[in-house]
Order: structure tokens, then sequence, then C-alpha cells
């Protein structure tokens, strides 16, 4: 396995959320993003916490948008929210299903109060790319060229690169600019008056949960 999927593994576990003792873990991901899953998996077990899989699978997911009709795509379930209301921790791993954006939007808007109560709630959480062909084709990259893009920005030191003497902010503010254009900036929760992250707030903040008062 390549090296860098277990550095990302323990930025992921041992930061960008920083799991705590008790901790229950949800690890939600499609098959693109099983190497790293299973990585996290075993990273958040080795930290003696508790981690759950939220796995899809791109085929089902399509089948889900194809086949199900307004009144399912726009309905939450209960156990939709309450499995989040249960979990400390959310890592969310690459969702590349091809799906009509229609039907997706009718389905985000059903899912909208998940996202308001991730964004006030205590829940530490963060998102993640993990190189796959499906996005290093829609980026205009081979495969091998978009790994060392993603763990070229993730897996580096963000606060020694800045203050480096020679333009290491310049440096930030380009990869950002870049960030920005290729849609790869996420929120991250609870980092308050900063609400971006390239991927991870390892990089770019020091606060890393909404129960950290700095």
């Amino acid at each position: 396995m390549d090296p860098r999927v277990w550095e990302l593994a323990e930025i992921l576990v041992d930061y960008s959320v920083g799991v705590q003792d008790g901790d229950v873990v949800m690890i939600s991901a499609d098959l693109d993003g099983s190497q790293l899953m299973e990585v996290v998996y075993r990273r958040v077990l080795q930290r003696g916490r508790y981690p759950r899989f939220k796995v899809s699978m791109p085929e089902v997911t399509r089948v889900f948008y194809a086949e199900a009709s307004q009144e399912q795509l726009a309905t939450l379930l209960p156990i939709d929210l309450t499995e989040y209301e249960a979990s400390d921790c959310l890592i969310t791993i690459s969702e590349t299903a091809n799906v009509s954006p229609a039907k997706m939007g009718v389905r985000r808007r059903a899912v909208q109060p998940v996202s308001d109560w991730l964004m006030k709630s205590s829940m530490r959480w963060c998102c993640c790319n993990f190189p796959c062909n499906t996005l290093a084709q829609k980026d205009e990259m081979s495969l091998g060229e978009y790994e060392d893009f993603i763990f070229g920005a993730t897996n580096v030191d963000w606060p020694e690169i800045i203050e480096a003497p020679s333009g290491g902010r310049n440096q930030l503010r380009r990869t950002l600019q870049y960030a920005r254009w290729r849609g790869l900036l996420f929120p991250c929760g609870g980092l308050s008056g900063r609400p971006y992250h390239l991927h991870f707030p390892r990089h770019l903040h020091g606060p890393r949960s909404r129960r950290d008062p700095s």
C-alpha cells in the first residue's frame, strides 16, 4: 500500500476530527475510497475508539436515482438523522456516483436537515477526496498525477510552509486559488470564522473541533 494512504488516515483520525475517549466515529464512503476507508477504520480501532461504516456503492446509488419516485427522493427517514446524532465524529471519503443533477438537487433538499444539524452540533467532521480514476478523469489528469496532487495538498505541514522565509504565503494563496477553481475546498466543522479548508483542517488552521475554545 502507498505509505501516503496511511499518513492521510492518521491526519484524518488524529487531527482532522481529533478522536477522543469514547468517540463513535462514522466513516461515510463509497467503494472508490475503500482503500483509505479500511486504513481509517484500522486507525480508529488502534486508538481505542468505535468506528461505524456508512458505505455506498456507485452502482446502487445510480439505481436509486434511476428508480426512486419523487416522493422517495424527497423523503428523509428518521434513521438517516439518528445515525448522525448517535456519532461523535464523521469522516466522509469520496462520493463519485454520476447521477442526474436535477434528481440530486431534490435529494439534497431532502437531506438538508442533516446538513443543518451538522452545522449546529458539536460533531467533529471533515470531508476528503481519495484519488481514484473517476475523480482523476473529471479533473483531466492521469491517476498518478491526481494522486500526487491530492497527497501533495494534504500530506504536508502547511504551518511550516507558511512560515518559510521564501514565499510560503504566496504558495498557500496559489494553492487555495487552484483548489477553489477545482472545487476542492470543503466546509470545515467547528472552525468559527474560518469556514473552509483544503480537505482537512490540520494544514491551515489550529482549532480542530467545535469543542476547541481556541
